[in-house]
């Protein structure tokens, strides 16, 4: 009793301090910035920077197309030495027509030129070139540019201080709360209503499909099974052919896609009922999280209309009837083995078309019956998990080596197509996979057979390794061809693109700078450069991620926001679920789907610690496949509702949570 009136403290602790923290860094934000706007916190205006990474002689940028005023041009430079430095600073219009031009000398640090002030009115300059004055050969010195709408503002001294002092008055705030409503607790016990509610839900379920249990109660469980299994293969069908043929951006193909798949979602949950109407028993705390969630996400499309709209209110009703369908199977532990099998069975298909119709050049990443190369290695991060828990529940029995061989071979082509793909969060999951499966096989050490078929499982990966892949990569490169069946491989998704490449050039800085100490400058400009090979090296990421974090808001925003990326401005999604749900639907959307994704998580590791030596549990699979998902949700842009298969297993899952299944 006392163990759990502590996990009660310890949840309650770590929400309240979340709601602290993103309310704290939001009025922090508006107080740096300067403005007190709750449609974006940090409003500084319209900021444009780059590089000069190579030390350029000369230095160009192509500005936003929008119409923006940058009144100030701001240029970091170093190694100026005692005299001034000189630079030619050109404006052009955008067919590189000269406009304006001026000499400035700059001196170490930072400078800044008020463009506002030297004669640029009326004229519609779209690119800039500065070049150092002290010879042609000679590098230039301006290390960094950068224009802005509004002078330069921000204060880390201001926004630490003003973070902390919110977070102290908020904190005794609460503890006065929750002290009065503690001493009324004991006097007057409150229950609370999410009972009332889940089970008046089940009830009006119960109506809308009552009768159809009975319908269905002379099937036999063999093919209800099988009936399962189809809904799901059908399921992530569909997601690959909307990723390959489809346009999930276009809003009449975004419905139907959307009704299809909440369909078989019905379905699905349809044959899993048994006749007999009864109340389920869930997990109050995690479905509290979830629904909380949906109905902020709710609130958010009433407020600001979104591209796809009303997603929170088709999550509460689809889901819960997902939820609803999993807390009435007969055997949980049978949905998780049909899942291993839908999945099993879409890879399959997913790698006939490859080997048919999608050859591989060797050279750029794979995408094999996608459009993208991240979403191919987000898919077969699934399969992976999914190959590794079917493996876990066939060392347990004796004789099963054809069935080991089988899946070793499965898991060496999955690892092989992660390879050439070229997705880099489905090899870091390939990485995390090999650990947590490793520390499942440790918890069955003392089992001999066990042990044997472990034995079995390394060799057929030591011995077949090559040969797999050698083999592999000889038939996706010259199969499609041999038989004339190779079809023009699809163009990268604008929203996905994998960005490779550098910026045009460098610039956008500039004031006059007092005496500022060398060893600071070289120390920014180190971290200036180290900053965008960083970008560089994360496909434009440290960008994204950067500029959704300046554009959060209170109630959320319409669509993609537009990002000043190393392929210049784009309309680019965040490539990070938390960013993606706090952008889309307000800040403090993100509490409740944390909680979603810590108690999935927390879950998953459980049910793994407590069923890990027991055969038939698929113990290994909640928390691959809630890795899987995310770590490819960290780095990728899949927190779009039904577009990718992890999206999909990842909330499937959750009524396995919402259940308790597992305990």
């Amino acid at each position: 009793m006392a163990e759990m009136r502590y996990t009660r403290i310890i949840r309650k602790t770590l929400l309240l301090s979340a709601i602290g923290i993103i309310l704290s860094l939001s009025i922090a934000s508006m107080c740096s910035s300067g403005t007190w706007n709750l449609n974006k916190f940090y409003d500084v205006g319209e900021v444009f920077d780059t590089w000069n990474l190579n030390d350029e002689p000369a230095i160009s940028c192509n500005l936003p197309s929008k119409k923006i005023n940058w009144n100030y041009l701001y240029l970091h430079a170093s190694d100026v030495g005692d005299s001034p430095l000189s630079v030619r600073i050109v404006f052009y219009d955008k067919l590189w027509n000269w406009l304006k031009e001026g000499v400035w000398e700059l001196s170490n640090g930072e400078n800044e030129i008020p463009l506002n002030q030297i004669g640029l009115e009326g004229l519609k300059y779209k690119k800039v070139a500065i070049i150092n004055l002290e010879g042609q050969e000679a590098p230039c010195k301006v290390y960094r540019a950068q224009f802005r709408e509004f002078p330069e503002y921000f204060s880390w001294r201001r926004f630490v201080v003003v973070f902390f002092l919110i977070l102290a008055v908020y904190g005794a705030v609460v503890l006065l709360v929750c002290k009065k409503l503690g001493s009324k607790e004991k006097k007057e016990k409150v229950h609370s209503p999410i009972d009332i509610i889940v089970d008046n839900v089940q009830r009006i379920y119960w109506k809308i499909f009552q009768g159809i249990p009975e319908k269905l109660q002379n099937t036999p469980e063999r093919m209800k099974s099988a009936y399962r299994v189809e809904c799901l293969v059908f399921l992530f069908l569909n997601s690959l052919m909307m990723t390959k043929f489809g346009n999930y951006q276009n809003r009449l193909q975004y419905q139907g896609y959307m009704v299809l798949q909440s369909a078989l979602l019905i379905i699905w949950c349809m044959v899993s009922l048994k006749p007999g109407q009864k109340l389920c028993h869930f997990n109050k705390k995690f479905l509290a999280s979830w629904g909380s969630m949906c109905i902020l996400m709710c609130i958010s499309d009433f407020i600001v209309d979104k591209k796809f709209a009303h997603t929170g209110i088709w999550m509460l009703f689809t889901f819960s009837i997902v939820f609803w369908g999993w807390a009435n199977v007969d055997d949980p532990k049978k949905i998780l083995k049909e899942l291993e099998k839908a999945v099993e069975v879409i890879f399959l298909v997913f790698c006939l078309y490859c080997f048919l119709f999608e050859p591989y050049d060797g050279v750029s990443g794979y995408i094999g019956m996608t459009t993208n190369q991240n979403t191919l290695g987000e898919f077969m991060t699934v399969a992976l998990a999914a190959f590794c828990s079917v493996l876990d529940e066939l060392f347990y029995h004796e004789n099963r080596w054809k069935g080991i061989l089988l899946k070793s071979l499965e898991v060496l082509l999955t690892l092989y197509l992660i390879s050439i793909s070229g997705c880099r969060a489905s090899t870091v999951f390939a990485v995390c996979c090999a650990v947590l499966f490793s520390a499942k096989i440790k918890m069955n050490l003392r089992k001999k057979q066990y042990m044997k078929n472990v034995g079995i499982f390394c060799v057929v990966l030591a011995v077949f390794c090559l040969p797999v892949f050698k083999i592999a990569d000889l038939g996706l490169k010259n199969v499609p061809f041999v038989l004339k069946t190779n079809i023009v491989a699809g163009v990268q998704e604008a929203e996905n693109v994998n960005i490779i490449g550098r910026r045009d050039g460098f610039i956008v800085q500039a004031k006059d700078s007092q005496e500022v100490k060398i060893e600071e400058i070289e120390k920014k400009k180190e971290f200036s450069k180290l900053y965008n090979k960083l970008d560089i090296w994360t496909s434009s990421r440290v960008s994204i991620w950067r500029t959704y974090a300046e554009h959060m808001n209170l109630w959320g925003h319409y669509g993609n926001e537009k990002v000043n990326s190393l392929m210049g401005p784009i309309k680019i999604g965040a490539h990070n679920m938390f960013l993606t749900i706090m952008y889309q639907y307000g800040v403090f959307v993100m509490v409740p789907f944390l909680a979603v994704v810590c108690f999935l998580l927390s879950y998953g590791v459980k049910y793994m610690v407590r069923n890990g030596r027991t055969a038939g549990k698929c113990s290994f699979l909640p928390l691959g496949l809630a890795s899987a998902y995310i770590i490819s949700a960290s780095l990728g842009n899949i927190e779009q509702p039904m577009r990718y298969i992890p999206w999909i297993v990842f909330y499937f899952l959750m009524g396995f949570c919402a259940t308790n299944h597992g305990d």
